[in-house]
């Protein structure tokens, strides 16, 4: 295992001038990828000498990042928070090749040995492509340089680990295209401790577009573990899609291809779920999703170790509403509450919607002071909310790939909405009132938060954007970090 070597030289004289030389690179025509599938050192600059200032790192940040220069090839950058200068640098390092294209998630162990990093294989909107995960050691100052690489069907779009870091199931969203003869596959791999996966020979699926995969409550690493399997997407809306369905399986069933009947399934050529979730309480599933007349909907399941209940409402998800692939929880164990943001590029909005999830109900639709609530998250008693600005539009395919946009250098938003009243947020248009917003670069997607009181926000224009005062929403700012690729999603150790 290699040390974290924070750089003691840089190449660029500033900041400034690093952005500005990544943000001319990144004007051309470029593959985005997005944390959803509707459509995850100071300067920034790396290089730098060798050796250790001040000791490890306090703290490290995995970015996900990928060079839209390159056939999209995928990349790790660390970044440590150097205990002698309390701000975060890249590791001398440099980037960590993932081994593939087109990086959709990043993924660590329960107990923080191995990191996983899906490769979609998807370039230029194509879906036919085989996947891979690279698999990659963790130690104290971050990942091995080099990770093992195992093959995937094709078109893998999410990847779920048991609790307890025994299988990695992999749904392979297969060749994309509307209609029902989908090439599809969820696959089962079995781990072990050195994260050597060995995959069971199947090739099946309960479905013919497996869409997002997540394990039971109560799963603990055995052949009985159950997984909650999502089918359908939302670029299948086009023509007659396949219904939107969601089964039960045991690992033992998917080995053996033969998974029950599905407890829920929606009436053909209608729904396509744009997000599949377990809520932290471990007692439902929210799925929201849209409609071929671009109605949203939102599903929830009442979840168990072996079954799911569901129920579904449109209740003030009206015509043109389009839910984002992200959903955020507040509330109670006793009240629980999801929020979801209405991100939909024809007909760009700031709304947003507070549901109380035990009854599938969304009664108040609220807005943001920007359009394009594409991304949120909860911190106590703050919603946070990145505004995007401006729509993302450009050409859809399974793995959530984009293209003919260059995002602009700025003009993203962090809002932060007081829930103390979990149902009715407030705030969230009113950025310099008691709450807060903080500008970020172009079309942010993602937030992180940390131990530190720290919210980290990837943009597609190539910041990471740090504030501190995560944990009352009084957003400061801490640090931009300017990556050598498109930052796609931010881990932290």
């Amino acid at each position: 295992m290699k040390p974290f070597p924070f750089p003691t030289a840089f190449s660029c004289v500033s900041a400034h001038q690093c952005h500005r030389g990544e943000h001319s690179r990144r004007s051309r025509n470029r593959a985005l990828i997005l944390p959803f599938v509707f459509l995850l050192a100071l300067s920034g600059c790396g290089g730098g000498g060798g050796g250790s200032v001040g000791g490890g790192p306090l703290e490290i940040a995995y970015v996900l990042s990928e060079d839209p220069n390159n056939s999209n090839q995928g990349y790790v950058v660390e970044y440590g928070l150097n205990p002698a200068t309390n701000q975060f640098q890249m590791s001398a390092s440099g980037p960590i090749s993932t081994q593939g294209v087109t990086p959709i998630q990043f993924l660590l162990n329960p107990d923080k040995t191995l990191a996983f990093v899906l490769n979609n294989g998807n370039t230029n909107g194509n879906t036919s492509a085989n996947g891979s995960i690279a698999v990659y050691q963790v130690g104290a100052n971050g990942l091995s340089t080099t990770p093992h690489v195992f093959q995937t069907g094709q078109n893998p779009v999410n990847m779920a680990l048991d609790p307890g870091g025994n299988y990695l199931v992999v749904a392979n969203h297969g060749n994309g295209s509307s209609g029902t003869s989908g090439s599809g596959s969820v696959e089962v791999f079995s781990l072990s401790t050195t994260g050597q996966l060995s995959s069971f020979l199947t090739s099946g699926s309960p479905c013919t577009y497996p869409f997002r995969v997540v394990f039971a409550p109560g799963a603990r690493g055995t052949s009985s573990d159950v997984v909650y399997v999502a089918c359908t997407s939302p670029e299948l809306l086009g023509s007659s899609p396949p219904a939107a369905s969601i089964f039960v399986c045991s690992i033992g069933d998917l080995e053996e291809n033969s998974c029950p009947s599905p407890p829920y399934t929606s009436q053909p050529n209608t729904e396509a779920f744009v997000n599949f979730s377990l809520d932290p309480s471990n007692t439902y599933v929210v799925s929201p999703g849209t409609t071929t007349n671009q109605n949203g909907f939102f599903l929830v399941c009442s979840a168990t170790s072996t079954s799911l209940s569901c129920q579904k409402t449109t209740s003030q998800l009206s015509t043109s509403w389009l839910p984002s692939g992200n959903v955020a929880f507040g509330g109670t164990s006793s009240n629980p509450v999801t929020y979801i943001g209405n991100y939909n590029p024809s007909s760009f909005s700031s709304n947003f919607a507070a549901c109380i999830t035990s009854s599938s109900s969304c009664t108040t639709t609220y807005a943001t002071g920007q359009d394009g609530p594409l991304y949120l998250a909860t911190q106590g008693s703050v919603l946070y909310i990145a505004d995007t600005v401006t729509a993302i539009n450009g050409s859809y395919s399974g793995s959530g790939t984009t293209s003919g946009e260059s995002p602009p250098s700025s003009g993203g938003y962090l809002y932060a909405c007081s829930i103390s009243t979990p149902t009715s947020p407030s705030n969230c248009n009113a950025p310099f009132s008691n709450m807060s917003a903080g500008n970020t670069g172009g079309w942010p997607v993602g937030i992180t938060f940390d131990t530190r009181d720290m919210v980290f926000v990837p943009t597609l224009s190539g910041e990471i954007n740090i504030f501190t005062g995560a944990s009352t929403g009084g957003l400061v700012p801490f640090q931009t970090l300017t990556d050598t690729y498109t930052p796609l999603s931010v881990t932290i150790q």
